[in-house]
């Protein structure tokens, strides 16, 4: 990574308006970098990411971070080792 640049920025600019895959070598780096790069995105106006992000609430807690990253459209998937 060039130095001085975080990895949500890169991310922002290469992929910007296009679906991304960005592996992380942690599940704490997966979850730090996810929130890093969703604070830029707006909330998307999109009523399946919504009923989403409410199935996820209901069903985890009303402060899941997946729900509040879902409604930008960021997904995160940590994969058990």
């Amino acid at each position: 990574m060039p130095e001085g640049q975080e990895l949500c920025d890169i991310v922002a600019t290469v992929g910007q308006d296009k679906q991304n895959v960005v592996y992380c070598s942690s599940r704490r780096s997966v979850l730090v970098q996810a929130v890093k790069y969703a604070k830029n995105i707006p909330l998307k106006d999109d009523e399946s990411l919504k009923s989403l992000a409410a199935e996820i609430r209901k069903e985890v807690h009303d402060d899941c971070y997946s729900a509040d990253l879902i409604v930008r459209g960021v997904g995160i998937v940590s994969e058990e080792r």
